[in-house]
């Protein structure tokens, strides 16, 4: 404690605060100290306690431990079904609280290559295996927004996992995947994992899908670490049309 040398006596009083990236736990005093009113609020900071102590010495212990980040997401993902190739598009929203963060890792199912991030708050990414971290270019709270993009080459049809993209990270997500697929393709959903069918019309991706190509089918999946659907993708046979003159 703060005291004068030259003094017979002294008293005053303590006043705790503490950050955002700062929890506190409730200080342990001596008997030496009394809680009294809470002081005049300071701007960006928590009050934590204030006491009065009669006279020296005293003790106040604050234990203290830095707050877990509070990431929220929103995510809208448009996945196409090409000849030989599966893209995505993705575009997330984030909500960062209790704590900046630097970076955020994102999973993605094995397979998927020349992944592209952009957003004005992405410094750079790297994968590993079938994650994604993201560096950014300073520390994040608040909210924010950025794109995914990737690809993945596939030379069989089979049944395939739909590429839902989440952070393990997140104290809560709520995601939306729309469906596309050139039209020599069929798509049926074989298991529904954990994901929720919806119209996929709804989805804010619609409008940047592929041409005029409408979304096949639709999923909501919520949660840090969602059980994918799983598609089965077979190609139609030909139709050939003939016209015969005699």
């Amino acid at each position: 404690p703060c005291h004068f040398t030259q003094s017979d006596y002294q008293h005053g009083e303590i006043h705790v605060w503490r950050s955002d990236e700062i929890v506190a736990i409730t200080p342990t005093t001596s008997i030496d100290l009394f809680p009294i009113a809470k002081a005049e609020s300071r701007p960006s900071l928590h009050w934590v306690g204030s006491y009065r102590y009669p006279s020296l010495p005293y003790t106040l212990e604050v234990p203290l431990a830095l707050a877990t980040p509070r990431v929220t997401l929103e995510s809208e993902t448009a996945w196409t079904v090409l000849s030989g190739m599966q893209t995505l598009n993705a575009a997330i929203h984030y909500q960062v609280s209790d704590r900046p963060i630097h970076t955020l890792t994102f999973k993605l199912p094995l397979g998927y290559d020349e992944v592209v991030i952009t957003g004005d708050t992405i410094m750079n990414h790297r994968v590993n295996g079938d994650r994604i971290i993201l560096a950014f270019t300073s520390p994040q709270e608040g909210e924010g927004r950025f794109q995914i993009s990737a690809n993945r080459r596939t030379e069989d049809l089979a049944e395939v996992e739909a590429p839902l993209i989440h952070c393990p990270e997140s104290f809560a997500h709520e995601g939306r995947l729309a469906v596309f697929a050139e039209n020599r393709f069929d798509l049926s959903t074989v298991d529904l994992g954990s994901c929720i069918p919806i119209d996929a019309n709804t989805s804010l991706l619609t409008s940047t899908n592929q041409g005029s190509n409408a979304p096949r089918f639709g999923f909501r999946y919520r949660g840090a670490t969602p059980i994918p659907a799983t598609i089965a993708i077979t190609a139609r046979s030909a139709r050939v049309v003939a016209a015969v003159q005699i």
